[in-house]
């Protein structure tokens, strides 16, 4: 299984990767003098059904898929077995729930909020910067999407076990 997780920012090559901080600091952090960091810009509207979920990810899945069978909004009803999707308080619930118990600091699930978990069924070619060379064929795709600000925080390549 092929992950990308977005979490890291570099504002300077020269700088080493941190993460991204939350909108606020805390009073700690501001003690410490410290500067906030590149934080997400919410939506108007937080993403609150399947189908705004959906609408989202479109734009996202264009950049990153090549279907053999195109997938639309319109297929959550025409074909509900393909396509999966969940809202979780956290990306930590999310993970958990999808069996990769991965941790994200506090301030990251603060600045992403509730999250999309989105699987949509079929063969695709996958394209994932930096991590392999050309699309690589996979049975499916795994987006995670923040309700708050619309922004992709994961791509998992295939299903995951609880749903196949």
């Amino acid at each position: 299984m092929l992950t990308f997780v977005q979490g890291c920012t570099r504002e300077n090559p020269t700088h080493p990767l941190r993460p991204t901080l939350a909108p606020t600091l805390t009073e700690t952090e501001i003690a410490r003098g410290s500067q906030p960091g590149p934080t997400s810009i919410p939506l108007p509207k937080p993403l609150e059904t399947p189908e705004e979920a959906l609408q989202q990810l479109a734009v996202h899945d264009a950049h990153w898929a090549e279907w053999e069978e195109p997938w639309s909004v319109a297929t959550l009803t025409a074909a509900p077995d393909r396509i999966i999707i969940e809202s979780f308080a956290s990306r930590t619930e999310e993970s958990r729930a999808m069996g990769f118990d991965e941790g994200f600091d506090p301030s990251i699930e603060a600045d992403a909020g509730s999250v999309w978990s989105i699987i949509i069924k079929g063969n695709a070619r996958l394209s994932v910067i930096g991590m392999v060379d050309g699309p690589i064929a996979v049975d499916g795709v795994h987006y995670v999407i923040s309700a708050r600000t619309g922004d992709l925080l994961a791509i998992r390549s295939g299903i995951p076990e609880k749903y196949k």
